[in-house]
């Protein structure tokens, strides 16, 4: 199949992956689907608590939670769970993986 950019993509079996390669002849890149969960304000402020969206591999939770906007929220305490796991933003997702967003808890 090709896509409107003239990008070729093929659908793998078995999985969520796909690869393309672009018209320069670069190696294939394949492209995963990750699951964003929001929490609190953070779900508040983008009005959704999932997000689903295709990444290429390689991609880190960092560059994710930059395309969506939110570096900020970081500084202000947002902790990164992938998979169930409060990690690094650093870290390489992979197909399938779920990101979830947890701001600080806070009260008394």
């Amino acid at each position: 199949m090709t896509t409107a950019d003239g990008e070729e993509s093929a659908n793998e079996v078995g999985s969520n992956a796909v690869t393309s390669a672009d018209s320069e002849g670069e190696s294939n890149r394949r492209a995963w689907k990750i699951s964003i969960l929001l929490f609190g304000q953070l779900a508040d402020h983008l009005d959704q608590r999932r997000i689903d969206v295709a990444v290429y591999e390689g991609t880190t939770a960092e560059e994710l939670i930059e395309r969506f906007g939110l570096t900020d929220w970081l500084d202000r305490g947002v902790s990164v769970a992938i998979d169930g796991e409060i990690g690094d933003a650093h870290r390489i997702l992979h197909d399938g993986a779920e990101i979830a967003l947890l701001p600080p808890v806070s009260g008394g």
